[in-house]
């Protein structure tokens, strides 16, 4: 869930949406590009009670649904991965994240691929529509560390030595990230679609 609220501060941090009158005159050849003439984001966010992108207006579906209008009426794929990359540095600019991200090259190219592909941006975009199946997910989730956290108490023993006692804590542990995922991807499987193509993509050219 943090990647996909990263990936929508990210968009509300692009040239042309809701950005001060100089910042868009120092940037103008990236607006260009980025944001389609015919819609003025920051306009319609205006028509929403909102002045900018911030935590509270994030909770507003009708924000998420403007987000997607802007992705649909965006160039975005016709921006130049270094443009893309010189964004997220600016905007992970000293953060744990950023630093990641600088240290496993391979990552931030897939990250930047996901940025500039128009569909995988508003497959993410629709998880977040979907706020009654998140949710749902979310009940799952916190229902399922409950009990795994008890079955542990349950099942663990203090006679156990420490070598045991790791690597049952790695079954458990893997267990749950696996049967989470799972049903995060059996629930959201077509808006994740395009994203896990250009995983796969990535991938097959690692492993080549």
């Amino acid at each position: 869930m943090k990647s996909l609220f990263l990936i929508l501060f990210f968009l509300t941090s692009l040239p042309g949406f809701c950005q001060e009158d100089s910042e868009l005159e120092d940037k103008r050849e990236v607006t260009k590009t980025i944001v389609a003439p015919e819609f003025n984001a920051a306009v319609e966010l205006q028509k929403l009670g909102y002045d900018s992108i911030n935590a509270q207006a994030l909770t507003d579906k009708r924000v998420i649904l403007l987000i997607k209008r802007m992705l649909e009426h965006s160039r975005i794929d016709e921006v130049s991965p270094e443009v893309v990359k010189g964004l997220i540095n600016e905007k992970l600019k000293d953060s744990l994240l950023g630093s990641f991200l600088k240290s496993n090259p391979r990552i931030f190219s897939l990250l930047v691929d996901i940025m500039r592909d128009k569909r995988a941006l508003v497959g993410l975009v629709d998880i977040l529509i979907r706020r009654d199946d998140l949710k749902s997910y979310l009940h799952f989730w916190i229902a399922f560390l409950i009990a795994a956290w008890l079955l542990k108490k349950a099942t663990f023993k203090k006679g156990w030595g420490p070598y045991r006692t790791l690597a049952m804590g790695m079954l458990v542990s893997l267990i749950i990230t696996s049967v989470s995922v799972t049903v995060f991807y059996n629930t959201f499987h077509k808006e994740l679609s395009p994203t896990l193509e250009l995983i796969s993509r990535h991938w097959n050219q690692k492993k080549s």
